[in-house]
């Protein structure tokens, strides 16, 4: 087993554009240094490009369509015919994902859990909801 770890720390990463090892970036505070602000800088841009996006401006009781990935429930079956397939109501941010609460609920789902950019704002609050989706979700 240590062979494995051995082999695993001298062996060139991605993580490092193939140019060092693990063991390398270890022993150099140069390196690690190199790398820990390189990844806060990507993580940085990241953070500017939701900001942009209007991806972190929504407020408890936003109305929002999301993207529920049905594929690992028991609902996997049912036809997918858009991208966003759910409306629901915003509740918070949770480790740069959005957590809801399903208009429609399932009768065994309805808080979800969606990773930010598979959500998408559409009113303030159900009071000013257009009517086109409430036709298109059917929530007369």
């Amino acid at each position: 087993m240590q062979q494995v770890v051995d082999d695993y720390n001298n062996t060139k990463h991605s993580a490092f554009k193939n140019k060092f090892t693990p063991a390398q970036v270890n022993e150099s505070e140069d390196l690690e240094g190199i790398y820990i602000r390189q990844k806060m800088k990507d993580a940085s841009s990241i953070k500017e490009l939701q900001t942009k996006d209007k991806l972190l401006d929504l407020h408890q009781g936003n109305i929002i369509m999301i993207h529920l990935d049905l594929s690992k429930t028991q609902h996997n079956f049912e036809k997918k015919r858009r991208q966003f397939n759910e409306i629901a109501t915003f509740i918070n941010y949770s480790h740069g994902n959005v957590i809801c609460e399903l208009l429609r609920p399932y009768k065994d789902i309805k808080t979800v859990e969606v990773p930010i950019y598979y959500t998408k704002k559409v009113a303030e609050s159900i009071d000013t909801l257009h009517q086109k989706y409430k036709r298109t979700f059917k929530l007369n």
